[in-house]
């Protein structure tokens, strides 16, 4: 499986087990498939003073929201 960044948030693969959080910071994946060592992916991430802000926090298996990290 392959996940990069969105275009204005990430997921947030810190979070406790069973949760979901998404944080502000966009940024993309570049693959090169053209090279001896293909492929190599470069991952960019865009400048944002508010990079790592949570966006949301939600229970992964009821997809409600929680009200507070712990």
């Amino acid at each position: 499986m392959w996940v990069t960044p969105g275009v204005v948030t990430r997921i947030d693969f810190t979070a406790p087990p069973r949760w979901e959080r998404a944080v502000l910071g966009a940024g993309a994946t570049v693959v090169d498939l053209g090279g001896p060592a293909s492929p190599l992916f470069h991952l960019l991430q865009a400048r944002d003073p508010r990079a790592g802000e949570q966006v949301y926090l939600v229970d992964a298996v009821s997809g409600e929201e929680v009200a507070e990290q712990p």
